[in-house]
């Protein structure tokens, strides 16, 4: 559900003589836009649309009518993806990625709060097999909302990662409902790789729930299905504090290059197990360019082959990178602007990435 805040807070001493900023929830699209104005300015929607697509802005900024100067100036700003309380746990099934037995991967039995959920296995056993991913409350009754995506079953690493990432982010205004609880059972062949993410957000916030992964080999005649499933000692040893990266970045001198660094660094442990990669956690960066002009933004792999899926402003972008640089696309700032750049590391890709913002000399 979206929720549009219609406060409006006047700021000076900017670059412009005025700017209105408007604080929102949810992407926002041209139709919100005459609800979110003064009521002193007179515009229609066909205005509006005709000045955000003729000055090739991001949706996030609409000019004054008939301003030339840069003067008055409307700035949407992005606040929150969703109205759904911050994740408190990463449920993370990766250990092993690869399988060839009939076992658990992943078992947590008291899961409190919203949590998130990422999962990539690889059946290397000898016949086809099946993922079941398991959700379900332990003694309450109710509903879970859960946003996400998934990925394969697949046969490369790389392409089963980016699916999950484009999934995710063009499902992410489309929530679903769970009853008292949810199993998906994927049916992966030999070689295939499956995964997902996904945000998991409790009706009954105080009472914990169960999260089971496991993976069970098909059934024939010369191998029965088995109900030797293999025990591991600590299921829930990559069960980690949820974290987000959120940094600002400054533009000012255009002669500069900008860097972002995507998992170099980790950014959550349990103990002495840490989450390199950083696999799953989002990474959200607000770029503030006071220099005028058109930038081109790069992805650069430097750890090996890596794919990435990253939303900048309300659009998706994905590409493949091995050990090198691509152009993710060029942007304009005909006048100072914010811009918001959303990923996360993708699992199946190497880390650490770069991103590059540079403005064209």
């Amino acid at each position: 559900m979206r929720v549009i805040l219609a406060s409006i807070v006047l700021l000076s001493g900017l670059i412009f003589s005025e700017v209105y900023s408007i604080k929102y929830f949810g992407e926002i699209n041209t139709h919100h836009l005459l609800n979110l104005f003064p009521i002193n300015v007179t515009f229609n929607k066909e205005d509006i649309i005709n000045l955000r697509d003729s000055y090739k802005k991001s949706a996030n900024f609409v000019y004054y009518k008939g301003n030339t100067s840069g003067i008055d100036q409307f700035n949407f700003e992005l606040m929150s993806k969703k109205d759904f309380p911050e994740l408190k746990q990463l449920l993370y099934s990766n250990h092993p990625e690869s399988i060839k037995d009939d076992r658990i991967v992943y078992k947590n039995s008291k899961v409190l709060g919203a949590s998130r959920i990422v999962f990539f296995h690889k059946n290397i056993a000898d016949l086809n097999g099946f993922l079941v991913v398991k959700v379900n409350y332990l003694e309450a009754s109710g509903t879970f909302s859960c946003m996400g995506g998934i990925g394969g079953p697949g046969p490369s690493e790389l392409y089963v990662g980016q699916a999950i990432g484009k999934a995710y982010w063009e499902n992410l205004q489309s929530n679903f409902v769970w009853g008292n609880g949810w199993e998906k059972t994927f049916y992966v062949k030999k070689n295939n790789i499956v995964g997902g993410i996904l945000d998991v957000y409790p009706e009954q916030e105080n009472s914990p729930y169960a999260v089971e992964i496991k993976f069970i080999r098909e059934p024939t005649q010369s191998a029965p299905i088995s109900l030797n499933i293999l025990i591991t000692d600590d299921y829930s040893v990559q069960t980690y504090p949820y974290s987000i990266v959120a940094k600002d970045l400054f533009i000012e001198d255009g002669a500069k290059i900008h860097n972002i660094i995507i998992g170099k660094d980790p950014v959550v442990q349990k103990g002495s197990d840490v989450l390199f990669g950083n696999y799953g956690i989002q990474h959200d960066y607000k770029v503030r360019i006071k220099e005028v002009g058109k930038y081109d933004i790069y992805f650069t792999a430097n750890g090996g082959p890596a794919r990435y899926v990253i939303k900048i402003d309300d659009k998706i972008y994905s590409g493949y990178a091995n050990n090198d640089s691509i152009k993710i696309t060029e942007i304009n700032a005909f006048f100072p602007r914010l811009m918001f750049i959303q990923t996360f590391p993708l699992p199946g890709s190497n880390y650490p990435v770069t991103i590059t913002i540079k403005k064209k000399s």
